[in-house]
């Protein structure tokens, strides 16, 4: 899943910037205003606008990189962050050691007041479906049988090629 690597990257930051989940299944209506079509989907938010957007699992260092692009954006003003979303992690945001826990999304008014604030919100969009093995990759047995008809391998030539390889190559594919 995505989430333990946008929780390190965000970690990071030391409370400078806010990460918050939000469940497409459960809030449809937050997902549709923002035409989320593939899971996951991450966006950073600096004052209500939408700075940056991925789709799909990325590796620690590119969500890191997101993050410092989405730092970048918001400009130095990254002190006056606040989780008023989630009250129970306003105690954390207020030590700079220790960064917030993320914020759950539970309605369009809190998605709305969190993301209004000058610092960066990241927002991973995410449905408890949709986990790395089953959500980004085919099943083992379609990967073998799609790699198979890519490759042919010529009995004339003994070389493999996508298509005949030699006038003299019996096999078609």
């Amino acid at each position: 899943m995505l989430t333990p690597v946008l929780e390190k990257a965000v970690d990071a930051q030391a409370g400078k910037v806010v990460l918050a989940k939000v469940n497409s299944d459960e809030q449809e209506d937050i997902s549709a205003r923002h035409n989320i079509r593939s899971l996951p989907t991450v966006m950073a938010f600096v004052g209500g606008k939408v700075v940056d957007t991925f789709i799909g699992y990325r590796n620690s260092e590119e969500v890191s990189k997101f993050v410092t692009k989405a730092m970048a954006k918001a400009g130095s003003d990254t002190r006056s962050l606040s989780t008023t979303a989630a009250p129970a992690t306003a105690v954390a945001a207020s030590s700079p050691s220790v960064a917030p826990e993320p914020v759950s999304i539970q309605s369009r008014d809190q998605f709305e007041k969190l993301v209004a604030q000058k610092g960066p919100v990241i927002v991973d969009f995410y449905a408890d479906w949709c986990a790395l093995p089953t959500c980004l990759r085919p099943p083992a047995r379609l990967r073998a049988r799609a790699s198979a008809k890519r490759t042919h391998h010529c009995p004339t030539t003994k070389k493999a090629g996508r298509a005949k390889c030699s006038p003299r190559c019996s096999k078609p594919r």
